[in-house]
């Protein structure tokens, strides 16, 4: 005696219907979320960096901290503790400004000059080079007062920002903090001329 086959259960065509649109819609919506990649630290694939527009004296929220520059000035000559005194034939853009961590130790580790042209001047952690980011890595709630000090050419002020990130490795996995550096054609020429700066880092109520 022949069994008689049972017929195969079938997904309803409407159930399949309404999981691929769903999975469109939250595929849009994701979009609209995430950057979008960009060629950025790490190579292709990674990710432009959500963008927080910084103004000097007004403090800038970030998701590992709280950033606040305090001033923007110029020099032609930096010092730094244990380091010779460093000239410049351009200008040193030196950012004052303090920052708190919220959830876990962290630091201003980059900041990236870039110019009307996009041309990008990133300096990392003061090290053994003329220019560099002196920040210390305090806990959370414990203020660090800090410089940062870039070396660009007198044509690359006018109409330049300047990014402070945290994410020393791509800018591209974290918010950063975009500024709008105050330097226009007129002022390019004499900012900062003469002008010695330090660039040192130290905790708050410890100055």
């Amino acid at each position: 005696m022949t069994g008689r086959r049972l017929p195969r259960p079938q997904r309803s065509t409407l159930g399949v219907g309404a999981l691929v649109v769903a999975g469109l819609s939250v595929s849009q919506a994701l979009s609209t979320v995430v950057p979008s990649p960009t060629d950025g630290g790490a190579g292709k694939g990674s990710q432009r960096p959500f963008v927080r527009e910084a103004t000097v004296g007004q403090p800038t929220s970030l998701r590992t901290g709280e950033l606040l520059v305090t001033d923007v000035e110029g020099a032609t000559t930096v010092t730094a503790p244990f380091a010779q005194p460093a000239t410049t034939q351009g200008v040193f853009v030196v950012l004052r400004f303090s920052w708190t961590p919220t959830h876990e130790r962290s630091t201003v580790t980059t900041v990236t000059l870039t110019d009307a042209r996009d041309r990008t001047y990133r300096v990392g952690l003061v090290g053994s080079g003329r220019d560099g980011v002196a920040c210390l890595g305090p806990p959370p709630g414990v203020t660090a007062l800090c410089t940062a000090a870039v070396e660009v050419p007198r044509d690359a002020l006018p109409g330049a920002t300047v990014r402070l990130e945290t994410n020393g490795f791509d800018p591209g996995w974290d918010d950063v903090a975009e500024l709008a550096l105050p330097v226009d054609d007129a002022s390019a020429a004499t900012f900062g001329s003469g002008r010695t700066a330090a660039v040192d880092s130290t905790y708050r109520g410890l100055t």
